[in-house]
């Protein structure tokens, strides 16, 4: 494939060393005509294009392959271009989707949004769309791709709250947090068995025992076996 014909996401890809295969596309489409110059204006610009006359066989041919991203027009046989949208929504996770709608059926179009579908374009009579599907597709795609970067890192970040959650929880020092205002946030259950309560007995009340930050401190904490000599050492987060 010639560099001229890669597209802007296939550049992106080359220069971090990925593989740079061709975007794939499957177009669901029952006007053959227009869907042979969707293929063949999509292929000059370097994607792999797939037809599918119907949303049925669109289904089919998506769940049989590998795809980077749906084009659904709107008024197909079998299951309309909606119908595809609710279907895969329907199985979890979907792929980035473009809804293609007539002039006029910008409601259809807002529809297709809400159910999922990432962007639409509206299909005119002049077939000036045509000109605007390469741009919209690496918009779709860069938009898709940073929307899973996004969940992967929201991922991570809760498994790593977890982890350290489990490592305070399991510590055998008593851990307290608490905010600027001196309320406590949160105890681990070695602080509960230190001062000799519940962490509903501590947790959202103010914490009286004096200390100094970055610093050890010996305190008295008094309890129900009597009072007990401690050392606190006070830690400044943030």
């Amino acid at each position: 494939m010639k560099v001229g014909n890669k597209t802007k996401l296939q550049n992106i890809k080359a220069e971090k060393g990925e593989n740079i295969e061709p975007i794939r596309v499957l177009y669901m489409e029952d006007d053959e005509g227009e869907a042979r110059l969707f293929k063949k204006k999509l292929e000059r610009k370097g994607y792999s294009v797939d037809l599918a006359s119907d949303g049925e066989k669109g289904l089919a041919m998506y769940k049989a392959g590998y795809h980077d991203i749906l084009v659904v027009d709107q008024t197909m046989p079998v299951h309309s271009g909606l119908d595809v949208i609710k279907i895969l929504a329907a199985h979890g996770s979907m792929p980035p989707i473009i809804m293609v709608t007539g002039a006029g059926d910008e409601k259809i179009a807002v529809d297709a949004m809400k159910l999922g579908a990432i962007d639409y374009i509206v299909k005119d009579v002049e077939g000036g769309y045509l000109e605007l599907l390469p741009s919209t597709i690496e918009r779709a795609l860069k938009q898709h791709k940073l929307g899973e970067d996004k969940k992967r890192a929201e991922a991570a970040l809760q498994s790593s709250e977890a982890r350290l959650r489990k490592i305070i929880e399991n510590n055998a020092d008593g851990i307290i947090i608490v905010n600027r205002d001196n309320i406590v946030l949160f105890t681990n259950p070695a602080a509960e068995t230190l001062f000799d309560c519940a962490a509903e007995d501590l947790v959202c009340k103010p914490f009286t025992l004096g200390c100094l930050a970055d610093a050890i401190t010996e305190l008295e904490i008094p309890g129900n076996k009597g009072k007990r000599l401690v050392e606190m050492n006070a830690v400044e987060t943030e």
